[in-house]
């Protein structure tokens, strides 16, 4: 009972000098709320007064001024917006069902231009229409190249009628065709050449047997002629 009663001790004069650090840290280091000053330190209360004041004499006036002159210009704004709205309104309107030429926003040296009304400044622009002129420009586009495709299908379609004709030059086909005539005209042409050499055969036989059947009538006609001279 004596050694826990000395360690209870013990920890109980711990914890209080503990405790008791912490107070007078607490207490050196309190915020002050007050509204006193002392040299260069014053209290939470002292500076705020202090801020409040600096903006209600400095800041204040200046935004005071600025909204003063701005609501004369907010105020001829607010009069002029219906106009103005009505003139986009109008614009918006031709681009996109207008047929009057469009215009696009005017520009000088990277700065919009502005016109004697207070509005955009606008300049006319070539090659450009409103949106339901360019649909109807697109659709008539996309009609031809329907119809150009239909005929480049047609035109295939009749390549292939053609191709299917025409044929591989194998089975059936012109190309066929015409390799059973080219081989027909090659055979006729080597018969030709075949028979060139008997003809020539032929003819030179014949033109013999011309000269000997010649020169036998003229024999013949001599032997009558003697046979003749020699009757009394």
């Amino acid at each position: 009972m004596t050694t826990a009663g000395k360690i209870a001790l013990l920890l109980n004069v711990a914890l209080s000098l503990g405790f008791a650090a912490w107070g007078v840290a607490l207490y050196a280091n309190r915020v002050d709320w007050s509204n006193q000053k002392s040299g260069e330190t014053a209290g939470e209360y002292a500076l705020r007064d202090e801020a409040i004041k600096n903006l209600r004499d400095n800041v204040v006036p200046k935004a005071m001024a600025r909204w003063s002159t701005a609501v004369p210009a907010v105020d001829q704004l607010e009069a002029r917006r219906p106009k103005l709205q009505a003139w986009y309104s109008e614009q918006l309107q031709n681009l996109r069902t207008g047929n009057k030429p469009v215009q696009t926003l005017a520009f000088n040296k990277g700065a919009l231009q502005v016109d004697s009304n207070g509005v955009a400044a606008l300049q006319p622009t070539k090659g450009l229409a409103s949106i339901e002129v360019l649909e109807q420009a697109y659709a008539q586009l996309q009609a031809q190249v329907a119809q150009t495709t239909k005929e480049i299908e047609k035109l295939v379609d009749e390549e292939r009628k053609l191709t299917e004709q025409i044929g591989n030059g194998k089975e059936k086909g012109l190309r066929a065709d015409l390799a059973a005539v080219q081989l027909k005209e090659r055979i006729s042409h080597d018969e030709e050449e075949f028979l060139k050499p008997l003809l020539y055969n032929r003819q030179v036989e014949y033109s013999l047997l011309m000269k000997r059947q010649q020169a036998l009538e003229a024999r013949i006609k001599e032997l009558q002629g003697l046979s003749l001279a020699d009757q009394p």
